[in-house]
């Protein structure tokens, strides 16, 4: 514990670069110093030829499949992450921006297209996927929100059985153990699942006085996890004890101790196997330690690795479209238009908004050795805030004509770039250093908070292709941000929703409003 604060207080004042190094070697240090932390799944070495399942990712989706399956004690599977095990300092919630430049995070760039990623280095967005035990929980906010009545009814609409909401919300009951009093009554929460959902244990004065501007405006106070979730409320957050709770250390660890579950750690699947003449699939071929395997599967394999690598999994594989397929001489088993429609819920980060007390997120205040022993000890104190965000709102723009679902969230934490002191936060972003300079450099290190507008219903569509038949290279990804103008349309009656009064009445004493996003579209910096 002492080596962890004399590394991590060392980072202050130290240049960007110097700073992710010396996180990265605490994390090295943990990594070294204890191999599987206390109640992890042990890491399977030596496999079996047959499985009754193979799950392809740990993350969200498939450590609920695996700790479902392994229900079953007559059913056997192997849950293979191509990641590592989690470790202490990923668990804390304030350091997000530093995990992400881990290899806890797989490092996507997007491709230079124009109109999006302007303001970014090279023109590429960073398209943060968590790799390791949880996936992407690992590394994301942990801001707990399922979505509306509206999206899950329209899946169902679509063709998809079983996905009203319904069906589903049973089953978002079952896997809650909701951690707030006010809410233990609510029909839409439930107690005693795997995964623990809770508030930040710190709270600035700020999260309040959104809280009240977006009530003075007429949305309610409202749980935002209700079937009609548009109105504001705090953040409820996967957090235990004040510590992230991905979705291995809820779904898996758990059950670590059954004997038909296997997990094999650092373990690339390159290939899902497919019969060619009968299109039925029999198993996975993938690498660890060097070694390629191949396992079978006699009931399924089930791939849950991600939104980016499933579609990649797939093409490598042989489904996918034909003409990209036969470019880079895969093998066709199906004809069929994987890795379109990708679909991504765009936002601005850059407003802040100054003020003239010390009560924001400054990243140079909270390194002092109180804060830590105050999370270490009593699980309480800045560090328990899920990535900085404290209250959420959602919205409806004027291009939204159901008052159902909204279109627009605003997500508002008690600090911004202003306070990123430390520059994680802007590498986070592959802002480029100019841009941040010109727009934020003069006011580094002062008081201010963020509200974030973020695209809910995007009506752009991407798409993910193979770079090679290689599987360990890293896909392309084509998210096509704002190629349908009505995004940007949407987005810029989110920004007015932030900056004007007509929408939000800050009473407090807030000194001056940057008005950073309208300098930056109007420079052509985003």
């Amino acid at each position: 514990m002492a080596l962890t604060l004399l590394l991590l207080l060392s980072l202050l004042g130290a240049p960007v670069r110097a700073q992710l190094s010396v996180f990265q070697s605490v994390l090295e240090y943990y990594r070294a110093a204890v191999n599987i932390p206390p109640g992890a799944a042990s890491d399977t070495s030596v496999f079996q030829k047959e499985y009754d399942f193979v799950v392809v990712g740990a993350g969200s989706g498939g450590s609920v499949v695996a700790n479902r399956l392994s229900e079953v004690p007559d059913w056997s599977i192997l849950l293979l992450e191509a990641g590592k095990e989690e470790i202490l300092l990923t668990d804390i919630p304030l350091l997000v921006s530093y995990i992400l430049a881990t290899d806890y995070n797989w490092g996507y760039k997007t491709q230079p297209q124009p109109g999006m990623c302007l303001s970014m280095e090279k023109q590429r967005c960073n398209w943060h996927r968590g790799k390791g035990m949880g996936g992407t929980s690992i590394i994301n906010y942990m801001v707990y929100s399922r979505g509306s009545k509206r999206d899950f009814d329209n899946w169902e609409r679509l063709g998809n059985p079983g996905w009203s909401y319904e069906d589903v919300l049973p089953y978002f009951r079952k896997s809650e153990n909701i951690n707030i009093p006010q809410l233990r009554d609510s029909p839409y929460h439930g107690t005693g699942g795997y995964l623990n959902v809770d508030k930040a244990h710190w709270a600035t004065p700020l999260g309040k006085l959104f809280i009240n501007a977006l009530k003075d405006r007429g949305y309610p106070l409202r749980d935002t996890n209700n079937p009609n979730p548009i109105g504001v409320y705090p953040v409820l957050s996967t957090t235990v004890d004040g510590a992230r709770l991905s979705a291995s250390k809820a779904f898996i660890r758990p059950v670590r101790a059954r004997r038909n579950l296997f997990v094999g750690k650092e373990a690339r699947v390159t290939r899902i196997l497919i019969d060619s003449k009968t299109n039925k699939t029999f198993g996975v071929e993938f690498v660890k330690n060097r070694r390629i395997y191949v396992v079978r599967a006699k009931k399924e394999v089930i791939l849950s690795a991600g939104s980016l690598n499933s579609p990649q999994l797939l093409m490598l594989s042989g489904i996918g479209p034909r003409d990209h397929l036969e470019d880079l001489g895969i093998p066709v088993i199906s004809d069929l238009k994987v890795g379109y429609n990708l679909q991504d819920h765009v936002s601005m980060a850059g407003l802040a908004f100054q003020v003239n007390d010390s009560i924001t997120i400054v990243e140079s205040r909270y390194f002092g050795p109180q804060y830590f022993l105050d999370y270490m000890l009593n699980g309480n104190g800045p560090y328990t805030m899920p990535g900085g965000a404290e209250a959420v709102a959602f919205t409806r723009t004027k291009y939204n004509n159901d008052t159902d679902q909204p279109d627009m969230e605003l997500v508002m934490g008690p600090g911004s770039f202003m306070g990123d002191t430390g520059g994680s936060l802007r590498q986070s972003f592959n802002i480029r250093e100019d841009v941040f300079n010109k727009i934020y450099g003069s006011r580094m290190g002062q008081d201010g908070f963020g509200i974030v507008p973020i695209l809910l219903q995007p009506k752009s569509r991407g798409r993910v292709k193979l770079k090679s038949r290689n599987p360990f290279h890293w896909p392309l990804l084509y998210p096509n941000y704002f190629s349908d103008p009505r995004d940007v349309q949407v987005l810029v009656e989110g920004l007015k929703q932030v900056q004007t009064k007509k929408y939000i009445n800050f009473k407090c004493n807030v000194n001056s409003c940057i008005l950073i996003a309208i300098y930056c579209f109007k420079k052509g910096y985003c």
